[in-house]
């Protein structure tokens, strides 16, 4: 799983407070899981953890709706205009950092 100094020091994150960190990042690291399940997923670790911290963002803003209009951490850029279901901004969080495609089993 992810930890709080990779998303600050590699992820360059800041969004999310510590405090609020481990909590999403189950989370997230559960949506994850449940992608690798449904689609085919390829990418490294560091890749993943990327992923996984852009998850966690879009889990934080989807809490957090009103407070702020956009955010753009690590390259992601959040927006709570987004009407988008959780599941679908999750997704789209992962693939900035993955590939996660339909495939063949």
């Amino acid at each position: 799983m992810v930890d709080y100094e990779f998303y600050v020091h590699t992820y360059l994150g800041s969004f999310v407070p510590e405090k609020a960190f481990h909590r999403l990042a189950a989370r997230a690291q559960e949506q994850l899981a449940s992608f690798e399940r449904d689609f085919q997923v390829t990418g490294g670790t560091d890749a993943r953890h990327l992923a996984l911290c852009a998850m966690i963002d879009v889990l934080y803003a989807g809490q957090h709706r009103g407070e702020l209009r956009s955010a753009n951490v690590g390259g992601v850029q959040i927006s709570y205009d987004d009407r988008r279901p959780l599941q679908q901004r999750l997704l789209i969080a992962a693939r900035t950092y993955l590939e996660i495609y339909r495939g063949v089993s």
